[in-house]
């Protein structure tokens, strides 16, 4: 009796299987992922141009100086801007831009609400440089240029050594002698002589001769030499000394600490 035949396995299926069943495993994810994406696209079209994402009210607060239109428009948010899609970081730094602001926060509010608030920079003297005036804040950035029939705010700061010409606005300017009149300026405003005496011109000629011109004085007050809160009040005690302006006619020096020199 002859011996049963032996069937031999089939190799080439046995080695194109597991291939074929990985380019169908990667054709379905390929299909899902496409219909995924269509779907998400749909959907980001759908919400990107949905009009209740529309901003319908953009509320401006900190403002003083600056209109709200101005804001806003600055800001780059219309009524086409969608809520969602909204960068507030990029709108508050466009804000920043503007001279007057010192710092900006957006947020939103959905579904249709944005919100802009803004600290901003306040006036605290008046830069005279080649005719041109300035308002400046107390950090030194120039605000905005006055027109010649405005009236300056504070006293005018002049003879700033290194400065020419018109100064575009935003620009902190780093003067050394210009930063001692400013720190003279908040000293003297703290005092109790600064209190009832207007201060019309202060000379800032360098950092360490800084002079005062006051509408009630017939004398300058020179300063420098930094520490000012300290000059201030040497300045109020001798006030209170002299129960009134000292008996000065051409200048008060505070820069040698307990030294005054009065001529």
């Amino acid at each position: 009796m002859a011996a049963p035949r032996r069937r031999t396995p089939n190799l080439r299926r046995g080695v194109g299987s597991p291939f074929k069943r990985l380019l169908a495993g990667a054709f379905k994810s390929l299909v899902f992922l496409g219909l995924f994406g269509g779907v998400a696209y749909a959907f980001y079209g759908y919400i990107h141009d949905a009009g209740q994402f529309r901003v319908r009210q953009i509320h401006v607060s900190g403002t003083e100086a600056l209109e709200h239109g101005t804001v806003i428009a600055q800001s780059g948010i219309t009524a086409d801007t969608n809520v969602l899609f909204l960068d507030t970081d990029a709108a508050a730094a466009r804000v920043e831009a503007l001279p007057y602001v010192a710092h900006c926060e957006v947020e939103r509010s959905f579904p249709d609400t944005v919100s802009i608030e803004i600290e901003e920079r306040a006036a605290t003297a008046t830069l005279l440089v080649d005719n041109h005036t300035f308002l400046l804040d107390p950090t030194c950035v120039v605000l905005r240029e006055l027109a010649p029939d405005e009236l300056h705010t504070g006293p005018l700061i002049t003879e700033v050594p290194g400065l020419l010409g018109a100064l575009e606005p935003g620009r902190r300017l780093e003067q050394a002698a210009l930063a001692g009149a400013m720190a003279v300026w908040r000293a003297f405003q703290q005092s109790d002589v600064g209190q009832s005496t207007t201060v019309s011109e202060m000379a800032a000629l360098r950092e360490n001769d800084i002079r005062m011109y006051c509408n009630e004085l017939p004398f300058e007050i020179r300063w420098g030499r930094g520490n000012y809160a300290a000059q201030a009040a040497r300045l109020d005690v001798l006030w209170r000394s002299c129960d009134g302006p000292p008996p000065c006619s051409e200048y008060l020096d505070l820069r040698f600490d307990n030294d005054l020199a009065c001529k």
